[in-house]
């Protein structure tokens, strides 16, 4: 398989990368390697705004990660969620969760 393919069908594509929360399948190797190469600095970057703003420490990671996926991968949309068991779709709800100390 060479780097220039491309699966015009998302549910056909072999590109999968896997977090610890996702498994995100691409159209193309090109945008699974921008998605590799970037993600971690996007989330980075969106929280220090978001760190800012709030004056607190925030962690939005689960939705940033799927937000930068919206944002590289044009041909589709497949995502596993790792947390719910199952694949969701591009309209997604994240369920968050409340710590007390």
């Amino acid at each position: 398989m060479t780097d220039n393919i491309i699966y015009y069908n998302i549910e056909k594509s072999p590109y999968v990368y896997k977090t610890v929360y996702f498994d995100f399948y691409f159209s193309s190797q090109f945008y699974l390697n921008k998605f590799k190469r970037e993600v971690y600095d996007y989330i980075d970057l969106e929280q220090n705004k978001l760190q800012v703003k709030f004056k607190h420490l925030v962690s939005f990671e689960r939705v940033l990660i799927l937000d930068y996926y919206t944002k590289v991968e044009k041909r589709g949309f497949k995502v596993y969620d790792k947390i719910e068991n199952k694949f969701i779709d591009n309209d997604y709800k994240i369920r968050g969760v409340l710590w007390y100390d």
